[in-house]
């Protein structure tokens, strides 16, 4: 059964939890878009858990990369 990070989310865990998982989430978002490591170190790491609220997860950005934010939103 393939299952989706958005599915893993909803279904697994309790959004609660996903600060506690954050780095399983990231790397399930690895396999599941066959990231290379360059992508995926550049991307994808450097992105912070914030906070759950409404159920909406807020992630932080590095400053460095907050003008790559509409890129990393369309594609991840």
């Amino acid at each position: 059964e393939t299952r989706t990070v958005k599915t893993f989310v909803d279904q697994r865990y309790r959004m609660n939890e996903i600060k506690d998982r954050w780095n399983e989430i990231k790397e399930m978002i690895r396999d599941e878009y066959d990231l290379t490591a360059i992508s995926f170190n550049n991307w994808v790491e450097p992105l912070q858990f914030y906070k759950v609220e409404d159920d909406i997860v807020t992630i932080l950005i590095p400053s460095a990369q907050a003008r790559l934010l509409k890129y990393i939103q369309k594609n991840y």
